[in-house]
């Protein structure tokens, strides 16, 4: 009973933000509140997980298709990684997302929106000082977004959370967990 409630559980993840924009999918590709959550093997495939293979359109036709698997709970379908983007997959795979492409990250940020997260979205904030009003900018982003980037102040922001030093260079964002991967 525990593994069909896991696989129907909705988990938007780091393969839903940064695998599958790499196949040109995203979240909504398979229809309005139908997709459930992705997975990755450690062999370049990603298994997403929908509710209702009817309204999904045509994911088979997908250049990248390998495979589905349909039954009660909704549909399981495989997709293979582009040849091109494998060794952006490696370094997802080993938790290095900063190392991944400029290509690769410009395309995830391009399927941001569409997968739930914020990027670069400027907000203004008039400030008085001494009698004297000043606007002043800020840019927003979702931290799974600049940690891509090994974002400065995404670091400083974790250094005073966690209240510990982090090294520049260093990955801002954890090791992908167990339930990212799937075993096929």
């Amino acid at each position: 009973m525990n593994e069909v409630k896991n696989k129907t559980e909705l988990k938007i993840n780091l393969s839903t933000y940064y695998i599958l924009p790499l196949l040109k999918l995203n979240k909504s590709s398979f229809g309005e509140d139908n997709f459930i959550k992705s997975q990755v093997t450690k062999y370049g495939e990603v298994v997403v997980y929908i509710k209702n293979g009817d309204v999904a359109g045509d994911y088979y036709n997908h250049e990248n298709f390998g495979a589905d698997v349909e039954d009660e709970d909704g549909v399981m379908i495989i997709y293979n990684v582009p040849d091109r983007h494998l060794e952006d997959y490696q370094m997802f795979i080993e938790s290095k997302y900063s190392k991944m492409s400029m290509f690769a990250k410009d395309v995830i940020k391009a399927h941001a929106t569409v997968n739930g997260l914020l990027w670069m979205k400027r907000t203004e904030e008039v400030i008085i000082t001494n009698g004297k009003r000043k606007k002043v900018y800020y840019d927003e982003s979702s931290r799974e977004l600049m940690a891509l980037d090994l974002s400065d102040s995404l670091r400083e922001t974790l250094e005073e959370e966690l209240d510990v030093k982090i090294a520049k260079g260093v990955e801002l964002w954890n090791k992908l967990e167990e339930e990212e991967f799937i075993k096929l």
